[in-house]
C-alpha cells in the first residue's frame, strides 16, 4: 500500500511541476500558516509542530518554507543514555526545515482540497540539560493529501492523510522515523485575517 502510494504522489506532483512552472509567471502574494499534524516514532504517537510562508500562486498553488519540530510537551519520548559513568533520562527532539509545493485541485466554498508536499533538511538527537546526544543530519520526504472546510473566510476544519519517508535517518537512534501523518483539527487562516484587515491595492502583488 504504501509504494503505491508513494507511486501515486511521486507521478501526481511530476505533473504538478508542470503547473507551478506556469503559475509563477503570475503574481502571487504571501500566504502563512500554522501547522501541526500527528504521526508516530516507532509505535510512540508524535506531534509535530510547524510554521510555514510563502507565495500563492492563482489561488492555486502554493511554494514555500517551513521550520517543524517535534512537540516534546505534548509527546514527549524518553530514552536512558550512559553520560560518563552516568545513566541519565533524555528526551527525543526532531526538527527540520522544509521546502515545499502545494497545488490546490478542487476549490468550491466552503471546500478546498489539495495536494502538498515538501521536502525537510534538518536533526534529530536525544537533549538533556541542553546538552544533545547522539545528533546526526536527516533528510525527509512528506506527501500528502489535505483538505479543509471554511466554516468562515479565517476559520475552518482541517484533516489530511499522508506519509513521512526518511531519506537519510539518523542511524544512531535506534527508532523509526517513518511513519503516516494525519491531522483533524480546527484551522485558522492568518492570511486571510491580514488581507481582511489590510486589502490589496493594484499593483502591490508580488511577482
Amino acid at each position: 500500500m504504501l509504494v503505491f502510494f508513494l507511486f501515486g504522489t511521486c507521478c501526481v506532483h511530476a505533473q504538478l511541476a508542470d503547473l507551478l512552472r506556469q503559475d509563477v509567471f503570475i503574481k502571487g502574494r504571501l500566504f502563512f500558516a500554522i501547522d501541526e499534524y500527528n504521526s508516530f516514532i516507532s509505535s510512540r504517537l508524535a506531534s509535530i509542530n510547524g510554521v510555514r510562508f510563502g507565495l500563492s500562486y492563482n489561488e492555486k498553488s502554493k511554494i514555500g518554507i517551513g521550520f517543524y519540530a517535534l512537540n516534546t510537551a505534548k509527546s514527549p519520548i524518553r530514552q536512558r543514555l550512559l553520560s560518563g559513568k552516568d545513566s541519565v533520562t533524555a528526551t527525543l527532539a526532531f526538527n527540520y526545515l522544509s521546502l515545499g509545493v502545494e497545488y490546490t485541485f478542487y476549490q468550491k466554498y466552503p471546500w478546498q482540497l489539495s495536494i502538498p508536499a515538501q521536502i525537510g533538511f534538518g536533526s534529530s538527537y536525544y537533549l538533556y540539560n541542553n546538552r544533545k546526544y547522539k545528533e546526526a543530519a536527516v533528510l525527509l520526504y512528506e506527501p500528502a493529501i489535505m483538505g479543509h472546510y471554511k466554516i468562515l473566510k479565517w476559520f475552518g476544519v482541517g484533516f489530511g492523510l499522508g506519509y513521512r519517508l526518511m531519506i537519510v535517518p539518523n542511524t544512531r537512534i535506534d527508532k523509526s522515523f517513518n511513519s503516516p501523518i494525519y491531522l483533524l483539527r480546527l484551522r485558522i487562516f492568518p492570511e486571510e485575517i491580514y488581507y481582511f484587515f489590510f486589502p490589496k491595492k493594484n499593483g502591490e502583488d508580488i511577482k
